[in-house]
């Protein structure tokens, strides 16, 4: 016996003893780190592109406090609509 089971048979010992089949993926570190990860990889990309655009536009930026400032933007605006950071690779 390999000591692996399928979730049918799951679901059927659960009714055979009366009870309901739960399954879940059970996170090892709290959700709002990870999207806020993700929402911080997004601004990241987005503002890397609008710098190389305006780069080539001859509008540099060149103060790094308006480029972590504009990047902070970024990331609220994401956090205001979470659903939506997963839109996007």
């Amino acid at each position: 016996m390999s000591g692996s089971v399928t979730l049918n048979t799951l679901q059927r010992a659960a009714e055979a003893l009366g009870c309901r089949l739960v399954y879940a993926l059970v996170p090892e570190r709290p959700l709002v780190d990870f999207v806020h990860e993700r929402a911080d990889l997004i601004a990241a990309r987005r503002t890397k592109a609008v710098a190389q655009s305006m780069r080539l536009e001859d509008q540099e930026v060149k103060s790094g406090d308006a480029a972590k400032q504009l990047h902070r933007r970024e990331v609220e605006r994401l956090l205001n609509r979470p659903a939506r950071l997963w839109d996007e690779e």
